[in-house]
């Protein structure tokens, strides 16, 4: 009985290490499916104009703020960096971080109804900010901030899509929908995050996972480092976009 005990206490203080391998986790956690959790009564909110379809009203999940949703997948020292941003600072910099991805692309023409590619075009730029999507996305898809990091690292990763103002939307809902997945304990319907996204139809919720998966070789495993990498420059960037307003608020304190 001593030995046992002696056993677990050594087990347990593996568990809660703050250094353990990402894969020694992920083992651990082999073999236990998501939850899908069905949306409750839905509410008013809209997203006009979204690549040229309305949408249905949208049930608001739990806030994914930095603070509460960081995934037990990813050792704690990465969790509170994340967690020293809030949901405001989180989505801004992610935000920022998908137009340096874009760069300077102007929307090309739409490509031919023949290719996977076209389910991802709008027709027109949307009416509303960038910053104004992420934040709808990570408010309403209960995806956790270490998700929207991964969201950013399979953007990049996938090279078959040049990303512009009018991919970017489906573009950066399935990418969250799939890191969600991945990383995630609890993941809304793909039927959520198309209502959540501007989306149609889970149909072509599916038909947009389906793609995507295609285009990064159906490899949505983002390994310590390169997340890393992704989450210093979240953080990076939102202490860029912080330091203006900081600054004009000296300016105010000297006046």
């Amino acid at each position: 009985m001593a030995l046992a005990l002696r056993s677990s206490d050594r087990m347990e203080r593996r568990q809660s290490t703050a250094h353990r391998s990402y894969r020694a986790a992920k083992r651990q956690r082999s073999g236990v499916s998501h939850d899908v959790v069905a949306p409750a009564a839905a509410t008013a909110t809209t997203l006009p104009g979204l690549v040229g379809a309305s949408i249905s009203p949208v049930t608001p999940a739990a806030p994914a703020t930095a603070a509460a949703c960081v995934s037990p997948l990813l050792p704690a020292v990465l969790q509170q960096r994340l967690s020293s941003l809030s949901e405001d600072q989180l989505t801004d910099s992610v935000a920022a971080l998908l137009r340096d991805i874009m760069g300077d692309t102007a929307p090309r023409a739409l490509p031919d109804s023949s290719d996977p590619l076209s389910l991802f075009y709008g027709t027109h730029t949307q009416p509303f900010s960038l910053e104004f999507y992420i934040k709808r996305v990570a408010k309403h898809s209960g995806a956790s901030p270490s998700a929207l990091v991964v969201a950013l690292a399979l953007l990049e990763r996938w090279g078959g899509l040049s990303l512009c103002e009018l991919n970017i939307h489906r573009a950066v809902t399935t990418a969250v929908m799939l890191a969600a997945k991945w990383l995630d304990d609890v993941v809304y319907s793909n039927g959520h995050y198309a209502s959540v996204g501007g989306v149609p139809s889970q149909g072509e919720m599916n038909a947009l996972e389906v793609v995507m998966l295609s285009g990064i070789r159906w490899n949505v495993a983002v390994g310590v480092e390169e997340f890393e990498q992704w989450e210093r420059e979240v953080v990076r960037m939102a202490a860029c976009l912080d330091r203006p307003a900081a600054s004009s608020d000296r300016k105010r304190r000297r006046l």
